[in-house]
């Protein structure tokens, strides 16, 4: 073996390894944002569900702040640890947005967003 030669193997193995590292990374960062999207999606579906069924009179507010049942929307969310950013009543549909901030490798943090709608379901 050629003395130049020498250690040109370790080399190959620690990139290798730095791939497989970055990949691995990647590919957690991935499934933790997948993951949390579902989460979020099916609080956005149980807060929906929750406002909407308080009543359909509920659904209708009068003066501002949140009606009975944006409140309710927002306590299933609170108690799962998601933010709702928008609830809004749409004839007798609830509306609802909801967030939750992700953290990433490096102290980065993304928003994942859910919306979903509820109502009484009523055929014309």
């Amino acid at each position: 073996m050629d003395e130049a030669e020498r250690g040109g193997a370790t080399l190959i193995a620690v990139a290798a390894m730095a791939a497989l590292t970055l990949f691995a990374a990647v590919a957690l960062t991935v499934l933790s944002l997948h993951a949390n999207q579902v989460y979020v999606q099916a609080v956005a579906d149980l807060a929906a569900l929750s406002g909407a069924g308080t009543s359909p009179s509920a659904l209708v507010q009068v003066g501002g702040g949140l009606g009975p049942s944006c409140a309710v929307a927002a306590q299933v969310a609170q108690a799962n640890r998601v933010d709702l950013t928008e609830c809004a009543a749409v004839d007798l549909d609830l509306r609802v947005v909801l967030t939750r901030d992700v953290d990433l490798l490096l102290g980065w943090k993304l928003p994942v967003n859910a919306r979903a709608r509820a109502g009484p379901g009523l055929s014309g």
